[in-house]
């Protein structure tokens, strides 16, 4: 018998239902835009918590052609805490202005601060479990010590970050004086960093393995997919600009290099822009932070403003060897877009739940933004779009 009929029969004997149908016996249909880590990390979410869903992945690129694939992949996320709330979204809705008014008070806004906490939580633990288990070197895990330097003072203390990994704490004033740069302050983690390049691989055979579908294609409307799929989710990164029509979207240029360095076993930072990270196979050595371009090209200029950066950071660095230059575009919002929306498109009204704007962060709040999202869906099948926005595209 068929694993699907099998599932069903034992559906109907355990007198339990599949979300989304009338009568709870069909398979849910979900598509997945974007094979990014957010992409892929939704997908499995999908598959391990929506019983019996058909997932189906639809992407432009794969792999070598995703931002996911050039990142640093290092467990970190700033000190500016801001995630969906329905205040934020009602104020994006209305007046752009009062969004950057809102955003500047979101430090203290104990809702903002929860929702990304959880996310960051739930990270955390996933990353820990894949770490501690026998899959963790082909899905390019490592952990090694960090230290981030930092040049301006009221952004050294990440609470945070201190709230969800145990062992981040400042740096003491002899380990200050040891430091090759001039820093105000600084602070000190075990973390972990995810090597992509082995991470999507991984992650792309276990959603394949669950019966996942990939399916390469430009989709330029969700109407697209909506009337052979239950839900369709936009994790398309910074695609999602036009598909999803989003003037609150930007791209944040990155550039860095790749460099066979394996002595290297700490990570370091310096402010927002200069860091050494170790992964895997290489070392990540960064970077840039361009908001709203979209170039994808190498800058020498860069190149050597990152370079002696990160040398003055780690001297050693100069030593190794560089095995590639990238550039990727982050996808920059705020807030980082979790919602439903009911879209009507050509006619066709299509569930949507959105999950992209993650900026720099994507490899950190991936598996707790899939989470969030996957809780959405559940939703959207069982019916209730309720708070959702309509739109027409």
């Amino acid at each position: 018998m068929h694993l699907r009929n099998i599932l069903l029969t034992a559906l109907q004997c355990s007198g339990r239902k599949v979300v989304g149908q009338p009568g709870g016996l069909q398979m849910p249909n979900v598509a997945v835009i974007g094979a990014g880590i957010i992409g892929l990390s939704t997908a499995l979410r999908v598959q391990r918590e929506v019983i019996g869903a058909n997932v189906t992945i639809f992407a432009e690129k794969y792999l070598e052609g995703t931002t996911s694939i050039g990142s640093g992949g290092i467990f970190r996320c700033g000190s500016l805490a801001v995630a969906p709330t329905d205040e934020l979204a009602l104020t994006a809705a209305a007046n752009a202005l009062a969004l950057i008014h809102l955003v500047l008070r979101a430090p203290c806004n104990k809702t903002f601060e929860f929702i990304y906490r959880e996310w960051l939580k739930t990270s955390w633990s996933y990353y820990q479990d894949v770490l501690h288990s026998d899959e963790a070197s082909g899905a390019g895990l490592t952990e090694f010590p960090c230290y981030m330097f930092s040049d301006d003072e009221r952004f050294t203390w990440n609470q945070v970050l201190a709230d969800v990994i145990p062992s981040y704490r400042m740096l003491t004033h002899h380990e200050m004086e040891l430091a090759p740069i001039n820093a105000v302050g600084g602070t000190f983690f075990v973390t972990i960093s995810v090597e992509t390049r082995k991470f999507l691989p991984w992650a792309f055979q276990k959603f394949t393995k669950n019966g996942g579908k990939f399916v390469q294609r430009i989709l330029n409307n969700y109407h697209e997919l909506g009337q052979n799929f239950d839900v369709v989710v936009n994790c398309a990164g910074i695609g999602a600009k036009k598909l999803a029509n989003d003037r609150f979207l930007e791209p944040v240029r990155g550039q860095v290099f790749k460099v066979q360095a394996p002595w290297i076993k700490c990570g370091y930072y310096l402010g927002l822009d200069t860091y050494i990270i170790p992964n895997v196979d290489h070392v990540t050595v960064g970077g840039t932070r361009n908001l709203g371009s979209w170039s994808t090209e190498v800058d020498p200029h860069d190149s050597e403003s990152i370079w002696k950066r990160a040398t003055d950071l780690c001297p050693s660095l100069k030593d190794g060897t560089v095995l590639e230059e990238w550039v990727g575009l982050r996808p920059y919002r705020i807030p980082v877009r979790i919602e439903k929306e009911l879209v009507q498109s050509d006619g066709v009204t299509v569930k949507v739940v959105h999950n992209y704007g993650h900026g720099g962060y994507g490899v950190t709040l991936a598996p707790g933004c899939a989470r969030h999202c996957v809780k959405l869906i559940r939703e959207a099948l069982e019916g209730n779009m309720a708070s959702a926005p309509k739109s027409k595209l």
